[in-house]
């Protein structure tokens, strides 16, 4: 069975509270065993740095290409999360990002929008 387009989009929302799983089934599609069935399958590991990163399955490369040490994500929900981050726990932030840079890992920031991200 293969992943919904909106796969990733849906179930980092359900994962993370945003939205329930009978929500995320709608939105993706799916019916209850086959969501739990992807949900189970689905990888999800704990990066040393940054929110997020990718990688390329085997079923698309002959082999899984991680590229976790290559480039990451850090995301902040707004800018007082941010600014949170560089005064209360600015040594934790800081030991994120120096480590980022000393593997050779590129750190992106991303600040959400006040109201969230849409489409429109």
């Amino acid at each position: 069975m293969e992943y919904p387009e909106n796969w990733e989009d849906c179930y980092g929302r359900w994962k993370s509270g945003v939205i329930s799983a009978k929500e995320a089934m709608m939105l993706t599609g799916l019916k209850k065993d086959s969501f739990y069935r992807l949900a189970k399958k689905y990888r999800e590991d704990k990066l040393e740095y940054g929110d997020y990163s990718f990688m390329f399955p085997a079923a698309a490369t002959g082999e899984d290409i991680y590229f976790h040490r290559d480039c990451v994500v850090e995301r902040k929900a707004s800018l007082e999360e941010l600014s949170g981050n560089l005064t209360g726990e600015r040594k934790r932030f800081e030991k994120e990002f120096l480590k980022a840079g000393n593997d050779g890992c590129k750190v992106y920031l991303m600040v959400e929008a006040p109201g969230g991200y849409s489409d429109t």
